[in-house]
């Protein structure tokens, strides 16, 4: 197996394997749109009282949707609706607490830009050359200009715009292969630009600034297939924080000591994805990601000096698309998509001091027998073919020694990122019956293709191989 601690080339990048702990403080949980699939893609900003706002995309009707808690409770609101568009949303608030939005515009191909600065919503198409505007990030500078980092499907670049001069202005970054997706941007005080994206030719973690004057961009990690689902963040000095996918584990690295160091945070088998990062007052890192094989939302954060990992919501599959903002108290909210019922949902966490968690005390078990080791998993069918929208449940059976049912073993359902738009499975884990039978619903979306749905039982594994039909 490859150390990953062991990383070679010009720049210097540490890797640290932290041992994390959890913790256990008081989290609420709500869902705040459950009207029809809602809530992919969102992202979070707060404005100066801790009152949150969340850009998001509406499957069912492909369209551009927002919602705000600012008059006591959830008020949401279409901000677009000009045909499908509304993926890869991103949020910024001015000091007015007035919102700013990027997004995609899948039936054209753009990016659009929406803020309802002017008292109502209006939308604007920012770049419209060829296929443009997936990935997009926003932030505001000082002067409440926006500035956009955003992935040119066409060509494989890392694109920037801003309207800092009055008008939209874009630049291309990087062109070097296929670069641009998982942009991640922020602006320091002086309203230079700092952007961490994916270098998908190589499997890279790359970074970009204009700080100097010019653009310069610098891999800063180069282990196979890292970089994904970045997230930046700029502390008070300008120095950069960075989360990302690191192959199966949850990844940060930062400048703040002149050079890169990166941590592995979380590799509690596959974690990490839809990582999103914010700084508190005192520039300590909050990292709220998903759990990929338990289906969970996860929070981390390395505020008492080591870093301390949370699950915020484990019902059901949830924490796809993550978003994190802390309020000035350091509170922490977090709007995310629940993939089990196709909902919008928000974490918060509350003060409150850990309660000891008491002892059990131990129980004699039977002795061992054959059956209480399982030694085989099958699916029953092991292949299916839906049509859209389809459902169609699937027996998994573990068995022991000589063919025996193992009861009460805990079966995982997972689906590979690249084939969640095809495929949902319900629920993420199911405990095994008398007969070593756990069931699950596979059921297909809306979207033509092949897929699979692994399961897993301790060191066991098989699949169902799926067929969407039109």
């Amino acid at each position: 197996m490859i150390n990953k601690r062991f990383l070679s080339g010009i720049f210097l990048i540490l890797a640290i394997l932290i041992l994390t702990v959890t913790d256990i403080f008081a989290a609420s949980t709500e869902t705040i749109d459950s009207i029809g699939d809602v809530g992919q893609h969102t992202s979070i900003a707060l404005d100066t009282s801790g009152k949150a706002y969340i850009s998001y995309y509406d499957v069912t009707n492909g369209d551009l949707r927002y919602t705000t808690n600012a008059s006591g409770s959830w008020v949401a609101t279409t901000v677009d609706n000009s045909g499908n568009v509304g993926q890869y949303t991103s949020i910024a608030l001015d000091a007015s607490g007035k919102a700013y939005i990027s997004y995609y515009d899948v039936t054209n191909g753009d990016l659009k830009y929406a803020t309802n600065n002017s008292g109502s919503w209006t939308a604007t198409t920012v770049d419209s050359n060829l296929n443009v505007g997936q990935y997009t990030s926003i932030a505001l500078d000082t002067s409440g200009k926006a500035h956009i980092s955003y992935y040119d499907v066409t060509n494989g670049d890392l694109i920037y715009t801003t309207n800092a001069l009055g008008l939209w202005i874009s630049t291309i970054v990087d062109n070097s292969g296929n670069v641009g997706q998982y942009t991640s941007i922020s602006v320091d005080s002086s309203g230079k630009a700092h952007i961490s994206y994916y270098d998908s030719t190589n499997g890279y973690l790359r970074y970009a600034t204009n700080d100097s004057g010019l653009w310069v961009t610098t891999t800063i990690d180069y282990y196979v297939n890292v970089g994904q689902y970045t997230s930046l963040a700029v502390d008070k000095l300008s120095k950069v924080h960075i989360s990302y996918y690191y192959y199966s584990d949850l990844a940060y690295t930062t400048n703040v000591s002149g050079t890169w160091t990166r941590t592995t945070v979380d590799s509690d088998e596959d974690v990490g994805q839809y990582s999103s990062i914010a700084l508190d007052s005192s520039g300590k890192a909050n990292i709220s990601y998903y759990d990929a094989v338990n289906g969970d939302l996860k929070y981390v954060t390395n505020t008492s000096g080591s870093w301390v990992t949370t699950i915020m919501d484990n019902t059901g599959n949830v924490g796809q698309y993550t978003s994190i903002a802390l309020d000035s108290s350091d509170m922490v909210h977090i709007s995310y998509y629940d993939y089990t019922n196709d909902n919008l949902k928000y974490a918060t966490n509350v003060v409150q001091t850990p309660t000891p968690i008491p002892t059990a005390t131990p129980t004699p078990s039977a002795t061992p027998t054959p059956c209480e080791e399982a030694v085989d998993i099958e699916a029953s069918p092991s292949e299916l073919t839906l049509s859209k929208k389809e459902g169609n449940t699937v027996t998994i059976t573990i068995t022991g020694n000589g063919g025996c049912p193992i009861e009460g073993d805990t079966v995982k359902a997972r689906i590979d990122s690249n084939d969640e738009e095809l495929l949902k499975v319900s629920p993420k884990k199911q405990t095994t019956d008398a007969n070593g039978e756990a069931v699950f619903m596979i059921t297909a979306k809306n979207k033509a293709g092949n897929a699979a749905v692994k399961f897993k039982d301790g060191d066991l594994s098989t699949q169902v191989n799926v067929t969407v039909v039109k």
